[in-house]
């Protein structure tokens, strides 16, 4: 009996992780009331689930914290903060630092600025004490206090977490984030964090190509540029090796367009002024 209620409780967070997944594939742009009515359907399957009339705990909190998600995804930011509130209190004293840090964006989301940075400020202390308990994981901890002290636009703290971050143990996805947080923070932060990269990461051809990518639309040309070349110089694959030769080109074109059409510019500027001065003569 005890073996079926664990299995029935599993296949009930599958299915709400379903859901989840479900609403994570909709449209963010579609009206609010088509949100909250979404919303509100996968809430009545949780409630049909016994997730807010189940026994309390660490599985009732997830299941909170999982509801929360869907209606935060929605913007429905009422209800999402009521979940995240109670799945906190439903884990009593096991503290989940994602709980604290999801009731944070909903309070941001209500307008509750000072109730955020709070939430927020809770999420960051369990993850500093996890990483003083478990440091074999602090690469992990560290990114996500990089991204908490984001959104508290705390500029320094996002570069300190940064900055002890191993790029080795990093997935590629997870370097482009690491990119995206201190291009929003300081632009020579970036220029040092790649050439952590090339140098620890100079196998991984396609990090690189995904990272000179990343600088290129960010516009940061320089610094894709010195990527590509070292990519060309290392690469033993001919395809990666091929591709960032090509984009090597586009770049180096591009350059070469700009800098024409500045002396062009120039050029017109001072015809500009001579036709000034002469029609002022006369």
């Amino acid at each position: 009996m005890r073996r079926r209620a664990v299995v029935s409780r599993l296949s009930d967070v599958f299915v709400l992780l379903a859901a989840f997944c479900a609403v994570c594939s909709c449209d963010r742009n579609q009206p609010r009331s088509d949100r909250k009515s979404a919303s509100s359907r996968y809430e009545h399957e949780a409630l049909g689930m016994g997730v807010v009339a189940g026994d309390a705990g660490e599985q009732q909190a997830e299941y909170l914290y999982e509801l929360g998600c869907v209606h935060l995804k929605y913007r429905v930011y009422g209800k999402a903060a009521a979940c995240f509130e109670a799945a906190i209190k439903a884990a009593g004293e096991s503290q989940n630092a994602l709980y604290h840090w999801m009731l944070g964006r909903a309070y941001v989301g209500m307008g509750r600025k000072q109730e955020a940075a709070k939430q927020l400020g809770k999420a960051a202390a369990i993850y500093k004490q996890l990483l003083a308990d478990y440091p074999e994981r602090s690469t992990f901890y560290c990114l996500q206090l990089a991204r908490i002290y984001a959104e508290l636009g705390d500029t320094k703290a996002v570069l300190k977490w940064c900055g002890r971050i191993d790029v080795r143990a990093l997935p590629p996805s997870e370097v482009l984030d690491v990119l995206r947080l201190l291009s929003a923070a300081d632009k020579k932060a970036v220029t040092l964090f790649v050439r952590r990269v090339v140098r620890l990461c100079g196998a991984e051809e396609g990090l690189l190509l995904a990272v000179a990518n990343f600088l290129v639309e960010g516009g940061m040309r320089r610094q894709a540029e010195d990527v590509l070349k070292a990519l060309v110089k290392s690469a033993r694959d001919e395809r990666a090796k091929a591709a960032a030769q090509h984009l090597l080109a586009r770049l180096r074109q591009g350059n070469d367009e700009r800098k024409s059409g500045d002396a062009k510019n120039r050029e017109d500027r001072k015809a500009g002024k001579h036709l000034g001065t002469d029609s002022g003569s006369h």
